[in-house]
């Protein structure tokens, strides 16, 4: 592992150099709005600087930048490559996904080292006539009654979906009673299907600023405090969020969300059951 003040080469070719200045922006133009809570702005100005613009033409570059400067960029890679196959720009996020794997290659063991604690909760919902709950971190002004972001469509994809870019997730049921369990892991669990009607992915970004912790709740209703996303993860903000599901006694559900630093990547269904073929809701 090279010191804090050390500097990693990594060969590029020039237009991903370029994918990588896009990138930054927003950790330039956006972060000081909000007080720059991951402290990556002087970051991305000094990268953004070294890298400079490049002819597609060009050879490639070799771009040499220290420990903590990478792993802001790896960080923003992912953020920047999650809002655009939010956006449906799947073309521009694989450019950024590749080269995020083409940095990776080269310099993943040289990153800083990144803990997360485990921590599980679980928490029963009474939903009422809402057909879905939220999951959360609370926004500035503190409050933590459930938004109302709506049913994910299970007709068109997975029951669960992104609300609020940084802040929140919607997840859907089919019963007023759910009974949630939350983990949170420091790597991606073993892929449990067996037992389970339904079980998929997506990938989340988390702002946790000023409130790490995270709030499960239904739609206009008090929401339930679990415990915090590690903050000591910062720059990275992307977790994949993994959802199972499942009918227990009576209409009762079961639902187990699972929750790992992990880097962006498209939806993923795991296993769908074939019951909500052709459904409606």
């Amino acid at each position: 592992m090279p010191h804090a003040h050390d500097t990693v080469p990594v060969t590029l070719a020039p237009a991903q150099a370029n994918t990588i200045v896009l990138a930054l922006d927003p950790g330039i133009t956006t972060e000081p709005q909000w007080g720059d809570p991951r402290g990556i702005t002087d970051d991305c100005l000094a990268v953004k600087d070294i890298l400079g613009w490049h002819d597609p033409a060009e050879h490639d570059v070799r771009v040499a930048l220290t420990p903590r400067q990478w792993d802001v960029v790896v960080a923003e890679l992912d953020r920047d490559a999650l809002t655009l196959l939010r956006n449906g720009e799947d073309d521009e996020a694989g450019e950024g996904m590749r080269t995020l794997d083409t940095v990776l290659d080269q310099i993943s063991q040289d990153l800083p080292a990144h803990p997360v604690q485990p921590a599980t909760a679980q928490q029963p919902l009474d939903l009422g006539d809402a057909n879905y709950y939220t999951l959360f971190q609370p926004p500035r002004g503190g409050w933590r009654t459930g938004f109302t972001y709506g049913r994910p469509d299970t007709t068109s994809g997975p029951p669960i979906r992104s609300a609020e870019p940084g802040r929140g997730l919607a997840v859907a049921t089919d019963s007023p009673a759910v009974a949630v369990t939350l983990q949170i892991l420091p790597v991606a669990p073993e892929a449990d299907v067996e037992g389970w009607e339904y079980v998929g992915e997506i990938s989340q970004q988390w702002v946790s600023h000023p409130y790490p912790e995270l709030v499960l709740a239904a739609p206009d209703q008090e929401g339930a405090v679990l415990p915090e996303l590690p903050t000591q993860v910062w720059p990275h903000t992307v977790y994949r969020v993994r959802l199972s599901t499942r009918r227990t006694s009576g209409a009762e559900e079961e639902h187990r969300l699972q929750l790992w630093p992990e880097h962006a990547a498209p939806p993923l269904d795991l296993k769908r059951p074939h019951r909500e073929e052709g459904k409606s809701t």
